[in-house]
């Protein structure tokens, strides 16, 4: 498929979730929740969302420099906000880790290495996540959604360890043997061995994987403070549980590309979770809607690095 092709399919399904959500949420109730919204809890949210980007780039700083590669923490910093910039309106996260990809490589001139440092910190992101949502569903946040999160949790957190293991396993090569015919006419077989090289480097150095995991751990349970900090802003008392089910589930089914980096989706998922714990549909989408409003802002940050980049003397 074509990239313009899949660019209106996600756009496609994007309408449509937004679609389902309007049909299923009194949307004027939602938007009259966001009005009201406590300034003071919001600005806060935003504040933490914002350092919670220090540790995102921290754990990308750690596994280039486990491969010899010295980038300073302030440039990993800048290349984070740039990429959740134009995150906003790209495919899923996949988009900004592309963008983050491209940015290391115009830097290093390492394509592959670029590449594998990304995978290898959404992949290690994505099981810190999971360790998070297994939390939750320990401190009874298993009813939130009625269950569904939860089994959506586990299909996904299977998918991320099949991935998981095709990044570090050296049987992995010999089990997609039978696909090298078809990667040779189609002129990837070597980009995706060099791919994989530089992945498999990393197996080299577990302590850092392991700290990468626990930043990434960590950095969720931010996230969960800015969701609780929105919720109190907006008047909503929502569990502990649900709320360690909830960020984990959204950041997971947002992840896919299945739609223009999650919108609808991710309302979607609010509205699903939290339907067992009290909160209307309307005061959920209205709680999906200022977390994706908080990383917007957040995201803007990026721009003012853009143009920092513009203007510094060039060295």
């Amino acid at each position: 498929m074509s990239r313009r092709a899949r660019l209106g399919l996600q756009v496609a399904l994007s309408l449509a979730a937004l679609a389902l959500v309007a049909w299923l949420v009194d949307l004027e109730a939602a938007l009259d929740a966001l009005a009201d919204i406590d300034a003071g809890w919001a600005v806060a949210a935003v504040a933490l969302n914002t350092v919670l980007t220090l540790p995102m780039a921290l754990r990308w700083q750690l596994l280039l420099r486990a491969i010899g590669r010295r980038i300073s923490l302030a440039w990993a910093t800048g290349a984070t906000f740039v990429s959740m910039l134009f995150g906003q309106v790209l495919p899923s996260a996949l988009g900004a880790d592309a963008v983050r990809a491209v940015d290391l490589a115009r830097q290093t001139g390492e394509r592959a290495e670029a590449a594998s440092s990304v995978i290898v910190d959404r992949v290690l992101g994505l099981i810190g996540t999971l360790l998070l949502a297994a939390a939750g569903i320990a401190l009874g946040g298993a009813a939130a959604g009625g269950g569904a999160a939860v089994a959506a949790a586990v299909v996904l957190a299977a998918a991320i360890l099949v991935a998981g293991w095709l990044c570090f396993s050296r049987r992995a090569p010999a089990l997609v043997a039978p696909l090298a015919p078809l990667a040779g006419r189609l002129r990837v077989a070597t980009p995706i061995a060099s791919l994989w090289r530089a992945v498999h480097a990393y197996r080299a150095h577990p302590q850092t994987l392991l700290l990468v995991t626990a930043i990434a751990a960590a950095a969720q349970v931010g996230r969960v403070a800015v969701v609780w900090m929105l919720a109190r802003g907006l008047g909503l008392d929502v569990a502990a549980g649900a709320l360690l089910v909830l960020v984990p589930v959204v950041f997971l089914v947002t992840s896919l590309p299945i739609s223009l980096n999650g919108i609808g989706v991710r309302e979607a998922a609010f509205a699903a979770v939290l339907a067992e714990d009290g909160v209307t549909r309307s005061d959920a989408v209205a709680l999906g809607i200022a977390f994706f409003t908080a990383f917007v802002l957040t995201g803007l940050v990026g721009g003012l690095v853009l143009l920092w980049r513009a203007f510094r003397p060039a060295r």
